[in-house]
């Protein structure tokens, strides 16, 4: 009788094991994950209650200098899955839990920076690792600070633990974003079944107490050899991200659910204050926050746990993190070829005859115009004086007023400090208005340049055509002018905010109208003669694309274009977006 009660019992455990389904509300839609903007700080780090582990002691003063960005959520399997898609890796298993917004799991430490990678390469900007699973910088050399890196990578088990904190919006909490780890986090305790749940919890604590009152008592499984591990590994699951409280920063998530790697290898702490501490040498990576599976302890925002890097564990994950930097959005457009120029033979004579034209590279493109907020932050910087906005606004809309030499000493000055080599010589330097490579070196090979530059003329015409996406447009996007352009037909005489029309094939904005572009190029008249990565480095007018404001429907054509004297002057229908070429 007492081993059928036995197998009543582990037949209503089975049945509840199928786990429940927790809505979740906010979409994550873009391939870039939704970021939360942290400024740097000063914190004490460790065991600020001093009833932790020894690990987390001595308690020390750790300063962050930079500011830096991560993800509102955990890395989920919708993140991770195109990444496999895309680069051809298999698919981790979700143990029957489910996909979608639930956090990726059985993912090893290798594997989440090569999605960190992966990120960066599609975001136009450069790695966070090398081969060795070293940070580096901009110029791909092996760096040890965090400050120095651009690209998509695991937080630093410093910037984690402020993070989870609150950063300088901490209200000192135990947990992230509450005293009741319950209202932030998926632990062993309600991660499943809440009659299991409540039997595991107090079962593990021995508050025989207030286990339910049942016949026969529930608890009875726990005294049979290896059933509470048994039980709690097939119990216990992951549930979709941001389903719990955030934490002051509105990060959710980062108690419980799974655990996530961070970037350090595991070491003990020293007593000694630290500034961007980085832990490069050791054996083992460090992992935070607990996960489903974990008792309340493990959720602290102190506490600290390590495994194996090539380990892949069905309670661990990862979120990214990004060093805060001035880079736009960007596109990566892959090389090609197509036909340049007046497909209907009804522009000005300068925009015939069409002509073949080969890139052989991929590059990066400017989502979008650089912005006054962009372009503001630049003037600041360098103490220069800020352009006027007509009286329209700044903010998001298009930076104008700008000249072409405006233009190259942002782009020079974006490249310093996403740590790389400048594209271009300057005004009053020798050879100014010259592209350089990644030495230093005048060159008219525009696969050499490393830095942000301005597009050149053919980067600009294949980009506004959508690239190998082409569908044939008159106007960048589309064949009606008022979805894509603010033009003079619909402006209203002044510019608007970027990303208000309709995209083009490639996903990239107002490469018709709102305002003219700037390109790198000089003007040469077109020939009929095939070019392969053209440049033109000599001449009287630098080259400008796509129309404004003001313009008529034939100006905001993909083929039209048009040409400045000098490249001095600069007016209110004149702007720029940035290029990068892909390494």
């Amino acid at each position: 009788m007492r081993k059928q009660n036995y197998l009543v019992v582990i037949m209503l455990v089975a049945c509840v094991l199928c786990g429940i389904s927790v809505a979740f509300s906010q979409p994550l839609e873009d391939l870039v994950p939704q970021m939360v903007y942290i400024e740097g700080g000063t914190f004490s780090m460790g065991d600020t209650w001093g009833d932790g582990s020894p690990a987390e002691l001595p308690l020390r003063q750790v300063t962050l200098t930079f500011d830096f960005y991560m993800s509102k959520y955990q890395i989920t399997f919708q993140d991770y899955d195109r990444f496999c898609d895309e680069t051809g890796r298999s698919l981790p298993a979700d143990r029957g839990w489910g996909r979608g917004y639930r956090p990726v799991i059985g993912v090893s430490w290798w594997d989440a920076i090569a999605y960190c990678n992966w990120l960066s390469d599609n975001d136009g900007i450069p790695r966070a690792y090398d081969e060795g699973g070293n940070f580096i910088d901009g110029l791909g050399n092996v760096t040890t600070d965090p400050a120095k890196v651009i690209g998509y990578r695991l937080p630093t088990e410093a910037e984690w633990e402020f993070a989870a904190r609150g950063g300088n919006k901490s209200e000192g909490y135990a947990y992230p974003g509450s005293e009741d780890f319950r209202e932030i986090a998926w632990y062993c305790g309600n991660s499943g079944d809440e009659f299991i749940d409540a039997t595991l919890h107090y079962a593990r604590e021995g508050r025989w107490e207030h286990l339910p009152d049942t016949d026969p008592p529930v608890y009875a499984i726990y005294v049979l050899a290896g059933w509470s591990q048994m039980l709690s590994e097939n119990h216990n699951r992951t549930h979709e991200v941001g389903s719990k409280k955030p934490n002051e920063l509105g990060l959710y998530d980062m108690a419980g659910n799974v655990w996530e790697w961070c970037s350090d290898y595991y070491s003990l702490y020293s007593s000694n204050p630290e500034i961007n501490p980085f832990v490069f040498e050791g054996s083992s990576r460090v992992l935070r926050g607990g996960s489903h599976r974990s008792y309340d302890i493990y959720l602290r925002v102190s506490k600290r746990s390590s495994e194996s890097p090539t380990g892949r564990y069905t309670d661990t994950g990862f979120r990214v993190a990004r060093t805060a930097s001035s880079a736009p959005s960007m596109v990566r457009v892959e090389g090609g070829t197509f036909l340049m120029g007046d497909e209907f033979g009804d522009l000005w004579w300068g925009c015939s005859p069409q002509h073949q034209v080969t890139l052989s590279y991929d590059f990066f493109i400017g989502k979008y115009p650089i912005t006054f907020s962009e372009y503001d932050r630049f003037f600041d910087d360098t103490l220069r004086r800020r352009v006027s906005d007509q009286n329209w606004g700044r903010g998001d809309r298009p930076a104008i007023n700008v000249s072409w030499w405006d233009a190259i000493a942002y782009c020079n000055w974006l490249s310093e400090r996403e740590g790389l080599p400048v594209a271009y010589r300057l005004r009053g330097e020798a050879d100014e208005g010259q592209m350089l490579d990644a030495d230093g070196n005048v060159t008219t090979d525009i696969t050499e340049v490393r830095g942000y530059r301005l597009p050149t003329e053919a980067e600009w015409e294949y980009a506004a055509r959508g690239g190998d996406s082409s569908q044939g447009f008159k106007y960048s996007g589309s064949n009606a002018v008022s979805s894509v352009a603010w033009y003079g037909g619909n402006s209203s005489s002044m510019t608007h905010p970027v990303g208000g029309k309709e995209p083009n094939e490639l996903g990239i904005y107002d490469m018709a109208g709102n305002t003219w572009e700037w390109c790198s190029d000089f003007y040469a008249d077109y020939t009929d003669v095939p070019k392969t990565d053209p440049y033109i480095s000599e001449g009287a007018f630098r080259m400008m694309r796509g129309g404004s404001w003001r313009s008529n429907t034939s100006f905001v054509r993909i083929a039209n274009r048009f040409g400045l004297i000098t490249p001095t002057p600069a007016g209110s229908r004149v702007g720029f977006r940035v290029a990068i070429t892909a390494r």
